[in-house]
């Protein structure tokens, strides 16, 4: 009885008992010559109860998804969450969230217990270890989600090397491992090796420094500091100094010798080989791989450097970008792309000054405008 009235449940089953969930359609209808018919069809997974004399659900526990590229595919709802006990892949064409930096919770000086200045600074410490604390965390989680990923890809399960950076192995990366691959996978194995690679000299710095870390950080800059374990202000230090190295690099060239150096879309990219070492070094200030655009030794050392260290490195990078490129088109292109993946993968891709300037809003307008300019999706 339901408010004084009597009603009939009806209960029907439309999925067969081998499936994992369980279709179910309630009909209520009222017993009275008024007669009122309520339809409702929800899904459960089949292994959990239904008391039909109660006509009531036991909830099911909160899905999670596992970080394999089976699961990889299936849809969740993105939180904020950067615990790294929740590495989990949200979308085929988004990178879990412990990959990006983890969530800094600053004190208020409006807040009675941190008024003081004492008080301020000393909670300010502790905000900022707890954020490190979370961030090394998630290294650690999100190393360990990629493994079976990195056995699925042949590259060793605990040498930390990203995946599809070796020339030899480029042109093969599309194995049979690697066909069913999401960007997610991609991404997660690429920065769970990016991050393992500086989790130890960090990690030693964090260890003596403790609450002064940033302090350091800021000194030293992010060569060291794992992508999870950097401050949004260190974020935007940094992205306004390669804007300065960009603009330096390209000063006093012409519209198509900056084409050639920094390209607008994917298909103007050159070929790393016909590139001069002058083009090689401005180019890799563009994508972020170099602050110089010149080198100060004699001309002839400059060919030896650039041929040995800065070409193969640039090589490396084009390759990366047109595997991820690949990858997010695969996805559906950038519709589902959040902000946060849209403004690294134009910071990757050298657009690193679109929106600068802009409020928050309009300058993720402008960046997913080139992200898509640069994919040939408009």
């Amino acid at each position: 009885r339901i408010l004084g009235h009597a009603y009939n449940i009806t209960m029907i089953s439309t999925l067969p008992r081998s499936s994992n969930l369980a279709a179910v359609s309630f009909k209520l209808r009222h017993t009275s010559p008024r007669t009122v018919t309520i339809g409702l069809q929800c899904l459960y997974p089949s292994s959990r109860t239904f008391s039909s004399s109660h006509a009531r659900f036991s909830l099911p526990p909160p899905y999670k998804s596992k970080s394999t590229s089976s699961s990889s595919s299936a849809t969740t709802p993105t939180t904020h969450s950067a615990s790294a006990s929740e590495t989990s892949i949200s979308s085929p064409v988004n990178a879990p969230a412990s990959t990006r930096p983890a969530f800094l919770d600053v004190p208020s000086k409006d807040n009675p217990q941190t008024s003081g200045t004492f008080s301020y600074y000393f909670a300010l410490g502790k905000a900022y270890l707890r954020f490190y604390k979370t961030g090394l965390k998630n290294v650690h989680g999100n190393y360990k989600a990629s493994i079976p990923l990195r056995k699925q890809l042949g590259l060793p399960a605990y040498i930390p090397r990203s995946p599809w950076t070796d020339i030899s192995a480029s042109s093969t990366a599309p194995t049979t491992g690697a066909s069913s691959l999401t960007r997610s996978d991609f991404q997660l194995v690429r920065r769970s090796a990016y991050d393992l690679r500086r989790m130890i000299p960090f990690g030693f710095i964090l260890l003596i420094c403790g609450e002064f870390t940033p302090l350091v950080v800021l000194a030293i800059g992010n060569l060291v500091t794992p992508m999870t374990c950097r401050m949004p202000n260190h974020l935007i230090k940094e992205r306004s100094k390669r804007v300065e190295y960009k603009i330096a690099a390209l000063q006093g060239l012409s519209a198509g010798q900056r084409e050639v150096v920094a390209p607008s879309s994917r298909r103007g990219v050159k070929d790393v080989h016909a590139l001069s070492a002058e083009e090689v070094l401005q180019s890799c200030v563009v994508f972020g791989l170099s602050k110089r655009h010149s080198l100060p030794v004699p001309e002839f050392l400059q060919t030896m450097v650039v041929n040995g260290l800065y070409r193969p490195r640039l090589q490396r990078w084009t390759e990366y970008l047109a595997a991820d490129d690949k990858l997010i088109m695969r996805a559906g292109g950038i519709e589902n792309m959040i902000a946060e993946e849209v403004r690294l993968a134009v910071d990757e891709r050298g657009g690193v000054d679109v929106g600068m300037g802009l409020k928050e809003g309009v300058r993720e307008a402008a960046e997913r405008k080139w992200l898509a300019k640069w994919l040939g999706q408009n």
